[in-house]
């Protein structure tokens, strides 16, 4: 259902009754009701309502996301339940099955314009919005509706429009869009007030209700606030909320391994932790103070806890805060580390790996190796290693994977952690499209994961505990 309307014609106004009016109206009764505000926080009134699931802003792709995989899963679950009941819509499916406490869902989405601009073709987005046009396709024969405010009329794209079957148009701030609905000009004008509207099919003049009997927000929600306490506390009236990824991950919580495989970071889609294979290179970017040290830190440690047989070196030459890590074979550390790793771990690395031989090399800094003839002999050692099935993990600024010996010899695998990217940082390091995401929403640690073309949004564990440098 689009609700079309121009400034202070009663966008607001109109979802509001509809999300505290469907709890109250008889029959219909449970609704849980999920909410996508890209309209500045007006939608925050109905957070205290327990039929509410959440309120998401539409620039926090990390839970548009997972709310808009909740809603489609759960479409896709209702069509094979109601395609073996034999029901073709909720109220038949309950009467049917008995399960009368099925809720019916609704999916505001206040702002639709800024939705449709920031999803529909962005890159790494793409998904999120398919979900979205599956939820109007299938939806609402199973009981799961969507409302849509938008500035104007034409601000829903054609594929959009092809799946709605009814609108109600607001106030407009220009009167000529009437007509684009076939609607005469003089049905809404600059006196209607806020709330009054339209319904395009069958013509009729409406007027949204307002819950408090005030349009001032403040007694709006308070009027709210007390029909939440009168809401049945059962457990059908409750709407799970969209969990947030943690900004902060302790490797103390992570298990030792994840199907036998080292752990990589928490993963945003199932938020539960995803591991990495261990035969190719891996590269880690990022800016200064994303946590691209720590990053590196974590894998070796990883692989420690997973395979605790196998020898890890760490080499740079900066002074570092994880030279002491524990989980180190040898750390070399200064000018001349490429040289003593050479002496001390280059006939290792000519020799073939096996999973109790293998050799993992951490390079912090990597382009600072390389650089000079006299790094050749690293560059061609790390060559061998790669063919010998040795892993080479290499950590540096996103910016110094631009060129070098050593940094072109690693960037080649295509794999690794991008911390906090930023516009084609993702292309130009693995010639792949990674989500465009906000700064706010990436705290340290936070990366995506590029492997194979895929991209995977993550939160790399901070090292603690027993495999702390710092314990």
């Amino acid at each position: 259902l689009p609700v079309p309307g121009g400034a202070r014609g009663g966008k607001v106004a109109g979802l509001g009754p509809i999300a505290v009016g469907s709890p109250l109206a008889k029959g219909i009764a449970p609704v849980h009701v999920y909410a996508l505000d890209g309209a500045g926080g007006a939608l925050d009134m109905l957070r205290p309502l327990p039929n509410v699931s959440d309120v998401v802003a539409v620039d926090d792709m990390e839970r548009v996301g997972r709310m808009m995989r909740r809603l489609v899963e759960t479409v896709r679950e209702r069509l094979d339940l109601f395609n073996e009941a034999r029901a073709s819509s909720l109220t038949q499916y309950r009467q049917k099955s008995g399960q009368r406490g099925l809720p019916r869902i609704l999916l505001l989405v206040d702002g639709y314009g800024t939705f449709q601009s920031d999803y529909m073709l962005e890159p790494g987005r793409m998904q999120i919005f398919s979900d979205f046009q599956e939820i109007l396709q299938s939806g609402h024969s199973v009981g799961v509706h969507a409302v849509l405010t938008a500035d104007r009329v034409g601000a829903l794209h054609t594929t959009i429009q092809a799946l709605i079957s009814r609108t109600i148009v607001l106030r407009l701030s220009d009167e000529n869009q009437y007509g684009m609905v076939g609607l005469r000009k003089t049905m809404l004008g600059p006196d209607s007030p806020p709330g009054r509207g339209v319904d395009v099919a069958t013509r009729r003049e409406l007027q949204f209700a307002v819950y408090g009997g005030q349009s001032r927000i403040d007694v709006q929600a308070r009027a709210i606030e007390q029909l939440a306490a009168k809401i049945p506390d059962r457990e059908e009236w409750k709407a799970a909320p969209i969990p947030r990824m943690p900004s902060l991950v302790l490797a103390s919580e992570m298990p030792a391994d994840v199907g036998g495989l080292p752990v990589l970071a928490v993963e945003s889609e199932s938020l539960a932790p995803i591991g990495f294979e261990t035969e190719r290179s891996i590269i880690i970017a990022g800016q200064a103070g994303t946590g691209r040290t720590n990053a590196l830190a974590w894998l070796a440690t990883s692989i420690h806890r997973t395979h605790p047989q196998r020898r890890i070196v760490h080499i740079t030459q900066r002074r570092t805060s994880i030279g002491d890590l524990p989980v180190w074979a040898a750390s070399f550390v200064g000018d001349a580390a490429g040289e003593e790793v050479l002496e001390a771990w280059g006939k290792e690395l000519e020799k073939v790996a096996d999973p109790e031989t293998q050799v993992v090399l951490c390079i912090e800094n990597a382009q600072d190796f390389g650089a000079s003839f006299g790094d050749s002999g690293l560059v061609q050692a790390v060559k061998n290693a790669r063919r010998n099935g040795h892993l080479v993990i290499g950590e540096a600024e996103t910016q110094s994977w631009s060129g070098g010996q050593l940094v072109n010899e690693l960037k080649g695998a295509r794999r690794g952690l991008l911390l906090a990217p930023d516009g084609p940082d993702a292309q130009m390091l693995f010639q792949t499209a990674a989500p465009r995401l906000s700064r706010a929403d990436m705290p340290p640690g936070r990366a995506v994961w590029v492997e194979n073309g895929k991209v995977a949004l993550v939160q790399v564990p901070l090292v603690d505990g027993e495999y702390s440098p710092d314990r």
